[in-house]
């Protein structure tokens, strides 16, 4: 952009907002925020929109100057204030001016036509967007975007019709552009002021707010000046209706679940909030049934005046779910023995989890094979041997259809019958692919995204708790105020087992039994102490790594549940002062699970790149993990009629696996260690070696397993 036409723009603006009906001070604030909004994105990326910022910045000194003597001759201090921060703020903001790379806010309808791989989206109200939208753009109404806090939760509330346009909003990461518009945004509206983006917290959660760094977008979206009527007034042409409009019955790339918890600092799936679920101990002769005879919850909890103290393990006794005979014996094969005198004690034949097979590469599938090798030593694998089929919910619409459940039970039996040999897993590879195109390619993927992806995919194909009835699941999943204030005044073990009541009336199946854990997210208003307490569901516990140099697991975890203070841009909207407040966040882990998966987050984003952490951190191989400390115990003898779901402590665990990473997060490579009865075995694709337990303790590991003993 020319020197001169900065001038023209600037001056618009300048006399823009002198016409406008805000005050000469909020106009001078505004500006600033939006100047800083630019600083933040060169911050986070490395390039944001230079020539926005040249104007903003030019345009804040010009009407600083303009009202400076009346702010000092009414405040000193805050002309003091404002003079301070204008100085720091407009040298950045004209430093950013002789950057090279760099992208437009506003595009043209011109530029727009001109733009090569490029995903357009139509951010207005269904009904507007049937009448008349751009060809081969998807809808965004901005009716979905309440309560999303990430890009996984709004994926979560995307149609899936027309499938389309489902698909390409899955592959948004793959498109070099991608441009927003609504009706006429940036027609020379006064909120139309560089860098106030309309779209800012849409291009946010696609931007910055991501479970996984592979659906990061390759660059910040722009918005089409003037929106769709500057379009039309261009030429541009529009159809009318709804392209491609069929139904799916299966999901593409990401199952909708609460699997992990990634959290950025910490994995918070947006779903209900709850966690680790334990129907029972399921073994080799037995599942579980749905808690359909428990007292209904989605009412307000009442607060009697006086609560009857009855002791967890009577309230165990009296709440423990119904049983029915389920798994049938394994089935008839040389290689399976059906000897009961040689079962475990949770009831799994331990030649059915113990079995040694190595795993065929399939071009940088050692993402796939390392979890698979520690997953056949969890109790799912004695599970998928019997009849898991007739728990197929077949009208789940978020499931597979059963597709992916049977494939990882084909795909265990296929290593039983290998063991101390080899196995060539293409047929369950080729099945994840069909439901997730980042599995489908031949690239190298995070072992974690994998985990998550088939522990989401088999709870949904087993889910026995799926409600289709859209206007029952809002019910359930949406809490009144009434029931908000409620849980702030309730004991945590109290409230956390009502919200996971409240889960399991939608997620009931064995991952959720065995894998799935609980945290809570507590807000602080430092200034009236307001909280404000959401309880989220895990299967996958990430925490980061401290940066010192010697680091066990415990100093990870307290980090995880070190309390965060949000202040300066952070700053939490408090729903009780009615604006930004410094506050605190805090969290706790408020159910443990029996598989207790951790990872270690050792991959970081700094400006355009990423960056893995090489820190070595210690981990108890042979010794115990006691998390009991960690529970909270606050109400745990007043629970009354709530169930206990195996949340008895102690909470002890035994390491059984350890996946490790090598390299870089494209061209690293991933093996593991897993534990066979009392021995320890290294898998390495198809190479598996016996090895003593002081080797399982390395620099890089990247993710552990944790049996409950």
């Amino acid at each position: 952009m020319l020197k001169s036409e900065l001038e023209v723009i600037q001056q618009r603006l300048l006399n823009r907002l002198l016409n406008s009906n805000k005050s000469k001070i909020d106009i001078l604030v505004t500006l600033l925020e939006q100047l800083d909004y630019q600083i933040t994105l060169f911050d986070k990326l490395g390039y944001c929109d230079y020539d926005v910022s040249y104007v903003i910045s030019t345009l804040i000194l010009n009407y600083f100057n303009q009202i400076k003597s009346k702010i000092k001759s009414r405040d000193v201090d805050l002309y003091n204030n404002f003079q301070k921060t204008i100085i720091e703020k407009v040298e950045n903001g004209f430093k950013l001016k002789n950057s090279i790379k760099g992208y437009k806010i506003q595009v043209t309808p011109q530029e727009l036509q001109k733009l090569n791989n490029v995903l357009v989206i139509d951010y207005r109200p269904r009904e507007l967007y049937q009448r008349q939208h751009l060809k081969n753009s998807i809808n965004i109404d901005p009716v979905i975007m309440e309560n999303v806090t990430n890009d996984e939760e709004l994926e979560d509330k995307f149609p899936r019709t027309p499938h389309k346009q489902f698909q390409m909003f899955q592959e948004r990461h793959k498109f070099d552009n991608i441009v927003i518009y609504d009706q006429n945004s940036g027609s020379g509206r006064f909120n139309d002021i560089p860098g106030k983006n309309p779209f800012k917290k849409l291009i946010d959660i696609l931007m910055f707010q991501n479970k996984y760094l592979s659906s990061r977008l390759k660059t910040v979206p722009s918005y089409l000046s003037g929106g769709i009527d500057d379009w039309v007034k261009c030429g541009g042409k529009t159809i009318s209706g709804v392209e491609d409009e069929y139904l799916v019955n299966s999901r593409t790339s990401s199952l909708s679940s609460l699997s992990t918890n990634s959290l950025n600092g910490s994995y918070s799936n947006g779903k209900l909030g709850n966690g680790n679920h334990s129907l029972t101990t399921i073994s080799s002769n037995s599942l579980y049934q749905s808690p359909q005879s428990q007292p209904p919850i989605s009412q307000p909890p009442l607060l009697p005046n006086k609560i009857n103290s009855i002791t967890p393990a009577n309230t165990q006794a009296q709440h423990k779910p119904q049983l029915r005979s389920l798994i049938q014996p394994p089935p008839s094969s040389s290689t399976i023995s059906t000897n009961k005198s040689s079962t475990n004690s949770n009831g799994s034949n331990p030649s059915q989890i113990d079995f040694k097979t190595g795993l065929v590469n399939l071009g940088n599938s050692c993402y796939m094979n390392c979890m698979i090798q520690c997953l056949v030593s969890t109790p799912l694998t004695p599970f998928f041997f019997t009849s898991y089929k007739q728990h197929i919910n077949y009208k789940n619409i978020l499931g597979t259809k059963g597709q992916v459940t049977e494939a990882f039970a084909d795909l265990m039996l296929n290593m039983l019958k290998n063991k101390n040999g080899v196995y060539n897993p293409t047929r369950f590879k080729k099945t994840m692919g069909q439901f997730s195109q980042q599995f489908k390619s031949c690239d190298q993927q995070d072992c974690i995204e994998f985990l998550n992806f088939l522990l989401d995919g088999i709870h949904e194909d087993l889910n026995q708790m799926a409600i289709l009835d859209a206007k029952e699941k809002q019910k359930i999943t949406e809490l009144t105020p009434e029931q908000e204030k409620s849980r702030e005044i309730l004991p945590i073990r109290q409230a956390s087992t009502i919200e996971w009541e409240r889960y399991l009336k939608l997620n009931f199946s064995i991952v959720v039994d065995q894998f799935q854990g609980q945290y809570l997210s507590r807000l602080k208003c430092l200034t009236c102490k307001f909280t404000s307490t959401s309880y989220n569901a895990f299967s996958i516990l990430s925490i980061p790594v401290p940066n010192k140099e010697k680091v066990n697991l415990q100093n990870c975890i307290d980090e995880f549940l070190t309390t965060e203070l949000l202040d300066d841009n952070n700053k939490w909207f408090c729903p009780e002062c009615k604006t930004h407040r410094k506050s605190t966040k805090k969290i706790e882990i408020t159910r443990l699970p029996q598989v207790l998966i951790i990872n270690f987050k050792r991959f970081k984003i700094q400006l355009n790149s990423i960056k893995k952490l090489e820190t070595y951190v210690t981990y108890p191989v042979d010794e115990v993990l006691d998390l009991t400390n960690y529970w909270p115990t606050d109400g745990m003898n007043e629970l009354g009629s709530l169930p206990i779901r195996n949340q008895i402590p102690p909470f002890k665990y035994k390491l059984f696996g350890v996946a490790n990473h090598f390299g870089s997060l494209t061209t690293g490579h991933y093996t593991s260690y897993v534990k066979k009865q009392s021995n320890w075995y290294y898998f390495d694709d198809t190479k598996f070696t016996k090895v003593s337990s002081n080797q399982v303790l390395n620099k890089n590991a990247y993710c552990l397993f944790f049996q409950r003993m």
